[in-house]
């Protein structure tokens, strides 16, 4: 991800942008006529500023929430590949100490017979 210095650059850019929504709509707040699936509101024009303000704020949230959340599973992932293959040295290892202890059984048992041998 990146730095806390780009949070904040796009913090301030929000809170500017929300200053001068608010500034603009406080000197425009005569009202006009809107109208929405055929009925036709008076609404002030500021109200219909902020709202859309507030309506592009928390679709901007949300896709950032989203783009959160895919941040962190691809992490996840990672560390689940990276405990993958420590996994997969691991039995690897433990294939080789298996082996290694058969040999020195079959070594072992090769040298008791061989006395056997011997000592009939």
């Amino acid at each position: 991800m990146r730095t806390k210095s780009f949070y904040y650059v796009v913090l301030s850019t929000a809170v500017i942008l929300g200053l001068a929504v608010i500034a603009l709509a406080v000197q425009n707040f005569q009202t006009i006529p809107f109208s929405l699936f055929g009925n036709a509101v008076s609404l002030p024009l500021g109200a219909t500023l902020i709202g859309a303000w507030v309506a592009g704020l928390v679709a901007s949230v949300a896709v950032w929430q989203t783009k959160i959340v895919e941040v962190r599973s691809e992490k996840k992932l990672q560390q689940w590949e990276a405990q993958d293959q420590k996994l997969a040295k691991e039995v690897a290892s433990d294939t080789v100490k298996l082996l290694e202890a058969k040999v020195a059984t079959l070594e072992v048992a090769l040298t008791k017979a061989l006395e056997r041998k011997k000592s009939l």
